[in-house]
């Protein structure tokens, strides 16, 4: 049996209570599947719609007729409650049709965060409604809040996006887990909370933090086996949505790292997941995975979604299988394996180089060129391909070079 931290991204919910209640009925399929499997489920999932309809509706309605003014971390609590309860309601139902006999809840989860984050210096998250630069300056000077302008539609306020530090319900949510409760958790990153000096005291601040990077907090804080993160697409791209497109079937966090640095993810969307899935394989063997919704179902297939995996690269191992003949019949199969990583490797620098070394040729503006010991053209620069394929009457104008090595080129 394995303890799974499933991640539901923004696919599997909706932007109204119809709409996501009816996709969450598809989503709580695929959950007891994994329950069917054996498997413990933790759900933690995003808020960015809900939360955003929710904080909009009390801005609205303070400044139509006078509400009270609601913070955002008590919006975010609201939007954990409304899916909490949608997702409930769907699980426990197709529970029953299963005749599985576990119960649901939902934890309304804090998560402390750091006062000093530098997040906090630079809010970069925007939320809330749009205003004119007018409105925004004037709420501004009011609350104290900050304001950019959002892609020339107008004003929006932005908060911090601070890193999470501690699950503050991990007790209770421990406790509900190995009494056999499925919980939902941390809905949308959690609610951001710091820790008063002075009081000692837990308050409320005005973040958001990154769901996925919550999501493996937590699945490190239950020792988890796995963080499932589900998403709209069934794989991990390289050059994504480029026609040299490759699915990753499984890389390990040296190669994720790598391919970070190479700039591969794009920053909000994939990146933030597959660094939550380095930070919760840090200092441990257990797997990550990221998937589709729909893919999530065949988990105990073979190649499904991309499997992360601690380590450094990984081995590639040539086999070679020879019969063993006695009295005209095969009695045996002598099979011998092979490390072929470096060679794989050393292929790959080479290729990588060469194709460096052409590229530099090409476009310097002299004469290189390289030829082999039978005097073949190998490569060279577009002076040296147009002198030797042209002759060297058409160019000498156009080559301020030695022309007794010009001579000697082209008699060679």
């Amino acid at each position: 049996m394995s303890k799974i931290v499933v991640a539901l991204g923004g696919n599997a919910l909706g932007s109204t209570p119809d709409e996501q209640l009816k996709l969450l009925e598809d989503t709580a399929k695929i959950i007891v599947k994994l329950i069917k499997l054996g498997h413990d489920v933790i759900i933690t999932h995003g808020n960015g719609p809900q939360v955003g309809s929710i904080s909009l509706a009390m801005e609205y309605s303070h400044t139509g007729i006078n509400t009270p003014s609601m913070p955002f971390p008590e919006c975010g609590s609201m939007s954990q409650g409304y899916i909490g309860y949608q997702l409930q309601q769907v699980l426990e139902n197709e529970l029953e049709q299963n005749k599985i006999k576990k119960s649901c809840v939902t934890v309304i989860t804090q998560v402390l965060v750091d006062a000093k984050d530098k997040a906090f210096k630079h809010p970069t998250k925007p939320i809330g409604s749009f205003y004119t630069k007018e409105e925004a300056m004037k709420i501004s000077k009011e609350k104290g809040q900050i304001f950019v302008s959002d892609a020339g539609r107008g004003y929006r306020r932005v908060v911090p996006s601070p890193k999470p530090i501690d699950i503050i319900e991990k007790k209770s949510i421990k406790l509900l887990i190995e009494n056999g409760v499925i919980v939902v958790a941390s809905g949308g990153g959690g609610i951001p909370v710091i820790k008063n000096k002075k009081t000692g005291k837990l308050e409320g601040v005005d973040a958001v933090i990154d769901k996925d990077k919550s999501a493996a907090l937590l699945a490190k804080e239950l020792n988890a086996d796995m963080l499932l993160i589900l998403t709209a697409i069934p794989k991990v791209y390289l050059n994504f949505g480029k026609e040299n497109q490759t699915e990753l079937n499984e890389m390990t966090t040296n190669e994720a790292k790598i391919y970070i640095k190479n700039k591969e993810f794009a920053e909000g969307s994939m990146l933030p997941k597959i660094e939550a899935c380095l930070d919760f394989l840090d200092n441990n063997q257990k797997i990550a995975m990221i998937t589709s919704l729909k893919d999530a179902i065949y988990l105990d297939k073979k190649n499904i979604g991309t499997k992360i995996i601690k380590g450094g690269e990984k081995k590639v191992v040539k086999q070679t299988s020879t019969p063993i003949i006695i009295d005209n019949e095969i009695q045996y199969i002598l099979t011998i394996s092979t490390d072929i990583t470096k060679d794989i490797k050393i292929k790959e620098e080479l290729s990588t180089r060469n194709n460096q070394i052409k590229a530099l040729l090409e476009h310097l503006p002299v004469l290189v060129y390289m030829k082999d010991k039978n005097k073949n053209f190998l490569i060279g620069s577009k002076y040296a391909k147009d002198f030797i394929y042209d002759g060297y009457d058409r160019h000498q104008n156009n080559l301020k070079l030695n022309i007794k090595n010009l001579k000697d080129l082209t008699n060679e």
